[in-house]
């Protein structure tokens, strides 16, 4: 009774099994989706979950929203003389995809979707006829000589009774194992870090090997086993090799085109072909060809199909000759309603600054913050006002991208759970996050991301985004310093001027205290104020009569005077203005003035300011720079240079006679 019951439970799987595997619904990637060409020739997933597509029209890069393209209207081949096969792909360790294609090569940086322009800069030798790239993403290159290098390390392949008559045609790894496939049907072992050789193997003797030399596909298995696929003209085979006891065991052998074959972590064998794919359960050794497969309309389909991929998830995407892309997931049975739990990595698919998408190398505010494409980026520099920012994420949750679950987290702060369930503003129907950061502050930030199918597990990838918002340069650390610099400069000369100022304080007032007691002196040896004026008159060399000047005169020299008195403080007032005040010409003021007086209106205005300094001096109340300004000199050294000058305050003589004593009352 449990023998029955364990075989009928293995039938029922087995039965299931099949089901999934022949009756999944399929859904369409074309051009009207953005796909470059709807002819598909390799397809294979990057490292972060994205699908790159190879077309005859350019490189296709889907993050599950949108795609992204590399053109090949200008890719830059190098001649590559021993691979005669067609279009195989290798990305390298540093996210660089190589193109082989029938005896040349070339080289697209998948980080800044752009061609390398000189591939064989690349290489550790300029002599390579043929390349490859090994699951651990070392490449390694064939020598004119058929030597085997390691393009990194350097090591060789020392290959045991080497024959230049044998062509490598595929080359992987497994463990600490080189494994390399010859066209002749025997493979290789070598030590991986030492290069020595370890065993050879035939999957056929060498009549049979010449029917099938064209091309070899290997890819490995769960197991650390290779499935290798063979082909000649008209005549194809698949061969398992297995590492352990180092044997080949054909398991197909047809007489049309194989294209592509993959092997999923069920151990379930796909390979293309021109009609449809066939399907082999390495575990049972059960073979199926599938010639039509359901479209999610329900509808049946038959094409030919060049390549084939199983994603992370375990999806199965289809190339087709002229249909697109066709898509399957593992989960997407017509009564497939169970909760999904599959591992999904945030990808970062877009950068927005003020709401505008960063393109690559396209200057902002004077400089390009982008250098290679979203996904790659893990730094960004912005200055103080780029600080409105957003970023795009979205996975590869092609079943349900409803159910897809984030959390993020910035500056380490608390994760933030988020979903189209709970947050429509931040997560749409179709899976993707927008995050957006407005007025963020100068500083370092780090913008933490992971992505689920289920809410209540978060076990994946963590998705770091570290960027920097730069302070104004006014108050960089660089800045501060030459503030700090300045103000102790500016201090330092405060405190000179400062010092200066003081010093010429004193010198002023030592000069005012000698002027003034120049003047007291004066003034004790020439006596009285009266006398003092007297005196001053008797100065005068020419003879002078004790006859006063007529009445006219008079009154000429008390208006002037008065004019004089009246505009004492201002300094622009000079000989034009008295004339315009007196009614006259300048030149008839000079002629009556030195009529009268024997001296010009310069001397006239002058002597009158300097008279009434002298008489302020004497009061002793002021200082040498206040009386200057109130007798309408321009400065304390240019009164005290005309006061020294004028012996102390010389009078206006008039010519020939002696101002009247109500003249020299003005005074």
């Amino acid at each position: 009774m449990r023998v029955f019951i364990l075989l009928l439970f293995l039938c029922i799987s087995f039965l299931y099994s099949q089901a999934s595997v022949n009756n999944n619904t399929y859904n369409v990637l074309n051009v009207q989706n953005g796909l470059s060409d709807n002819h598909v020739w390799q397809i294979l997933q990057l490292s972060d979950g994205r699908m790159l597509f190879v077309t005859p029209q350019g490189i296709d890069i889907y993050d599950g929203q949108n795609f992204s393209h590399i053109s090949r209207t200008h890719d830059k081949w190098m001649p590559l003389p021993l691979y005669k096969g067609y279009t195989r792909l290798y990305i390298d360790n540093q996210q660089r995809l190589w193109i082989k294609d029938q005896k040349k090569v070339c080289c697209k940086d998948l980080r800044t979707l752009k061609d390398v322009i000189n591939p064989k800069s690349l290489l550790r030798c300029k002599d390579v006829i043929d390349l490859f790239v090994d699951s651990n993403y070392n490449m390694w290159i064939v020598m004119k000589n058929r030597t085997i290098i390691n393009n990194a390390t350097g090591v060789v392949l020392k290959e045991e009774n080497k024959r230049p008559d044998r062509i490598l045609q595929d080359l992987d790894i497994i463990k600490d194992t080189i494994y390399a496939f010859f066209d002749n049907g025997t493979v290789s072992a070598f030590n991986a870090h030492t290069g020595e050789f370890i065993y050879t193997a035939q999957a056929y003797d060498e009549s049979e090997a010449q029917t099938l030399r064209n091309t070899s596909i290997i890819v490995k298995t769960p197991d650390d086993k290779f499935l290798q696929m063979r082909m000649g003209d008209g005549h194809s085979v698949l061969l398992y090799f297995d590492t352990y006891t180092k044997s080949f065991k054909t398991i197909y052998d047809c007489n049309f085109t194989l294209h592509t074959p993959i092997v999923t972590s069920k151990n379930i064998g796909y390979v293309t072909c021109p009609e449809g794919y066939i399907i082999f359960n390495l575990n049972t050794g059960h073979i199926t060809q599938k010639k039509e497969l359901r479209l999610s309309d329900g509808t049946e389909f038959g094409t030919g199909y060049n390549t084939a991929c199983q994603d992370m998830t375990g999806g199965l995407w289809l190339g087709s000759y002229s249909h697109g892309v066709f898509y399957s997931s593992p989960l997407s049975g017509l009564f497939d309603t169970n909760p999904i739990d599959i591992d999904i990595v945030p990808i970062l698919s877009n950068i927005y600054l003020r709401g505008t998408p960063l393109q690559i190398e396209e200057k902002y505010d004077g400089r390009a913050l982008l250098t290679v494409s979203p996904p790659y980026v893990k730094n960004l520099e912005f200055n103080y006002r780029q600080n409105d920012l957003a970023f795009q994420f979205t996975t590869m949750n092609y079943i349900r991208p409803r159910d897809t679950y984030y959390k993020y987290s910035l500056n380490k702060g608390p994760w933030n759970e988020v979903s189209a369930a709970s947050a429509k503003n931040i997560v749409n129907d179709k899976g993707v996050m927008y995050l957006s950061f407005t007025d963020l502050r100068p500083g370092n930030y780090e913008l933490r991301v992971m992505a689920s199918t289920n809410p209540h597990s978060f076990n994946g990838t963590v998705r770091k985004l570290e960027f920097i918002i730069h302070s104004p340069w006014w108050i960089s650390w660089w800045a501060i310093c030459i503030w700090c610099a300045l103000l102790i400069l500016i201090i330092f000369l405060s405190k000179e001027i400062y010092k200066r100022y003081r010093q010429r304080i004193i010198e002023q007032k030592a000069r005012e205290q000698k002027l003034i007691e120049r003047l007291h002196d004066l003034m004790e040896k020439y006596g009285q104020a009266k006398n003092f004026k007297n005196m001053i008159l008797s100065q005068n060399d020419k003879s002078v009569d004790e006859q006063t000047i007529s009445t006219q005169d008079n009154d000429f020299v008390r208006r002037a005077t008065e004019l004089v008195n009246q505009h004492l403080s201002d300094s622009n007032y000079g000989v034009e203005q008295l004339a315009i005040d007196m009614c006259m010409d300048r030149t008839g003021l000079y002629k009556k003035m030195t009529a009268i007086m024997d001296n010009s209106p310069v001397t006239f205005i002058r002597s009158t300011r300097l008279y009434f300094a002298a008489e302020l001096l004497k009061q002793g109340n002021k200082s040498i720079t206040e009386i200057a300004e109130i007798t309408g000199f321009s400065s304390s050294s240019y009164f005290s240079k005309c006061f020294q000058k004028s012996s102390a305050v010389a009078p206006v003589i008039t010519k020939g006679k002696r101002p009247s004593k109500n003249f020299l009352n003005l005074w």
